[in-house]
């Protein structure tokens, strides 16, 4: 007994921990359902970028087993399919009473209960030929072949053979099922074989275009239809291409019939699909008509939540999205994160990881709604620098500073702009991003007679180039030019990077 207690206890902590890690959402079996609209796009957003980019969070969402993602044209597609459904022709199924009937007639003759099988059999099909539109022709000729059944087990032969007439005679071509004795089926062939010397005459069958003919039970095809069948009773259908049906039980006689069929002066429509579900965003901001739309689009999709967003431009080769979405409980927007990629959408794909990430955190914790109206378009601040910058030469995109450091300037450079001087023989000059090469010049500012710059004890120039690049290549990798080098150099040459 205790043992029991105790398992029974382990059980509970079980499910209770397992309740706890999958906070109801396993067990329930089901996961908030999310509609994802496309996005809303500005001016000079490449067309259809923002379906685009919503089919792209839709197929990432769709992996998440967290949500349940859906896309409005899904929702439009199963509408349709619904309405194409309820459109289709019903089943054939007999009455309730008829039904009932057919049911008892089976069970007394599983029982060997002959006289209420025969009883039933007939009570079932009587029930359902009174309704030549809905019958369960299938049904009946079951039934028909049952009571023959029956009938031979109590020895009445001529029953018997009357009922295999009337299925032979209802439909030429049935053929019997089940295994039935070889004494059985040469009695159903001798009732063919009288039906095909019985009496004949013309039936024609009209109904409205596109309408199909049945006779007793065996479709004939479009209307108008015309079939040579023994002379006697029939019961003739005409099914309209929405499901719509008119019955009629006619007595054939050598002169022949025709049977027009209609549906009461007016045809039944088929149930309207329900309206498409329109792009949410027309601009940028979310107002409270916004929020009036999402909640009855998620209604229309059965929807707990709907994700909108808003793509625009931010550069001439850059766009910027920025999402929201919405709560049919809380009946508020909720923000999301804004993300920026090439105009061409080919770097979007992490931006789609990251935002599908926003989204199913904010489905686990929806707080209360944000206030409206909410903007999603949100432009990047750039800021400019004080100090000397060079343009990116791309309209819209952010300028990048080419300023050199203070260090690599003497004061008097950093004063006022360097002066453009004439390119002097031998000098040595350098040419990098951020660094200065610089020239030391003769005191006087300008050189010696015969000579150019002057090297500390004479060394000649390429010396000092050589040892330039070496530094320069350890340091970071600058690189130096040399213009000419073809007579003794004095002076000092003094390199900074």
């Amino acid at each position: 007994m205790g043992t029991s207690l105790s398992l029974h206890r382990g059980w509970a902590v079980a499910l209770a921990a397992c309740v706890s890690l999958c906070g109801g959402t396993a067990l329930a079996g089901q996961s908030p359902k999310l509609l994802v609209m496309p996005f809303g796009q500005g001016d000079g957003v490449p067309d259809r970028s923002g379906a685009k980019l919503g089919s792209l969070l839709l197929d990432e969402l769709k992996t998440r087993d967290e949500v349940e993602a859906q896309a409005p044209s899904e929702v439009r597609g199963r509408a349709s399919e619904d309405a194409r459904s309820a459109a289709q022709p019903k089943p054939a199924q007999p009455s309730p009473e008829a039904a009932a009937a057919l049911s008892q007639g089976k069970k007394a003759l599983d029982d060997l209960r002959f006289d209420d099988a025969v009883a039933a059999f007939k009570k079932g099909i009587d029930a359902s030929l009174r309704q030549p539109g809905s019958a369960d022709y299938a049904a009946v000729y079951e039934a028909l072949v049952s009571s023959a059944v029956a009938y031979f087990r109590m020895g009445e032969e001529k029953r018997a053979q009357a009922a295999l007439y009337e299925v032979a005679r209802m439909d030429p071509a049935y053929k019997l099922e089940g295994g039935f004795p070889p004494v059985f089926v040469r009695e159903f062939e001798k009732a063919k074989k009288k039906v095909e010397k019985a009496a004949k005459a013309n039936l024609v069958v009209e109904g409205p275009p596109g309408s199909t003919a049945f006779i007793d039970g065996r479709d004939l095809g479009m209307v108008p239809v015309e079939e040579k069948v023994t002379v006697g009773t029939h019961w003739v259908k005409v099914e309209g291409p929405r499901g719509e049906r008119f019955g009629q039980v006619l007595e054939l006689k050598a002169s022949g019939a025709t049977v027009k069929g209609s549906f009461g002066g007016a045809e039944k429509a088929a149930p309207p699909a329900p309206a498409p579900v329109a792009e949410l965003l027309a601009s940028a901001s979310l107002v409270a008509d916004d929020a009036s739309r999402a909640a009855a689009i998620a209604r229309s999709a059965s929807a707990d939540f709907v994700v909108v967003g808003y793509l625009y431009r931010i550069g001439s080769r850059e766009l910027s999205a920025t999402a929201a979405i919405f709560s049919a409980r809380r009946q508020g927007f909720a923000s999301l994160s804004t993300h920026s990629f090439d105009d061409e959408l080919l770097t979007a794909n992490a931006a789609v990881f990251k935002l599908a990430d926003d989204v199913v955190h904010k489905v686990g914790s929806f707080g209360p709604p944000s206030s409206l109206p909410i903007n999603l378009e949100v432009k990047p601040v750039r800021t400019a620098s004080a100090s000397s910058t060079a343009s990116s030469g791309v309209p819209g995109e952010p300028d990048v500073e080419l300023v050199a450091p203070k260090s690599a300037l003497r004061p008097s450079e950093t004063r006022k702009p360097a002066e453009t001087k004439p390119e002097e023989p031998n000098a040595v000059r350098a040419f990098t991003r951020k660094s200065t090469m610089e020239t030391d010049q003769h005191p006087s500012g300008g050189s010696e007679p015969g000579g150019g710059p002057k090297v500390k004890g004479g060394t000649p120039a390429w010396i000092w180039v050589v040892v330039g690049v070496g530094v320069a290549a350890a340091a970071g990798g600058t690189y130096f030019g040399v213009s000419e080098m073809t007579k003794p150099v004095t002076g000092t040459v003094t390199a900074r990077w």
